[in-house]
């Protein structure tokens, strides 16, 4: 599966070994993005090729401010159930590419998802889209300071600290009443 810490970085699943990734990561969808549609861009996302799959996201990044945003994170959401592990792993991390308001409910969704990669991606997405998350998202990341994985719990850690003033009421709320260790990483929050 994933290492989290790839999951924002566009370049990064390059250097993940037995993972293909094109040179030119996103000349292909930008030269054609005007005749893209959002059901294109959302195939290519949940293909289960990561190379496909990066070259729609860095046609997002990068270069195709005039996609409709909401529209094109309401598709997300809607793959959501059909969607395999890897599927939702990586509509998570075009939620975090879309640095959109929209992305945020989504994310916050795929919190409860059972597969710990897709926890730790949208968790660490959350933290990446801090502007735009408020008491909800803290809520949710803080539910998380006890999570199954460690590796998930220090994330959400992470970005409730990323959050600011916004997750303050959902940190004293884990510092009064979690577990000891819940406790700890509200406190390193």
């Amino acid at each position: 599966m994933r290492h989290t810490s790839d999951t924002i970085n566009p370049a990064a699943s390059r250097d993940r070994p037995g993972r293909s990734c094109p040179s030119q990561p996103y000349t292909l969808f930008c030269k054609k993005m005007p005749e893209h549609t959002l059901h294109e861009l959302v195939e290519a996302i949940l293909s289960g090729q990561d190379g496909r799959a990066e070259q729609a996201l860095s046609a997002l990044t990068y270069e195709c401010a005039s996609l409709n945003i909401e529209a094109l994170a309401a598709t997300l959401a809607q793959s959501l159930p059909h969607a395999g592990a890897d599927g939702r792993w990586w509509i998570a991390r075009a939620l975090a590419a879309l640095a959109a308001p929209q992305s945020v409910p989504v994310l916050i969704q795929m919190m409860d998802d059972p597969q710990v990669d897709v926890r730790a991606c949208a968790a660490l997405a959350l933290g990446e889209l801090h502007a735009h998350c408020g008491r909800k998202a803290a809520v949710a990341l803080a539910g998380h300071l006890d999570d199954a994985s460690a590796h998930v719990a220090e994330i959400c850690s992470a970005s409730l600290g990323r959050i600011g003033a916004a997750a303050v009421p959902a940190l004293l709320r884990a510092l009064e009443q979690g577990a000891a260790l819940e406790r700890v990483r509200a406190a390193k929050s």
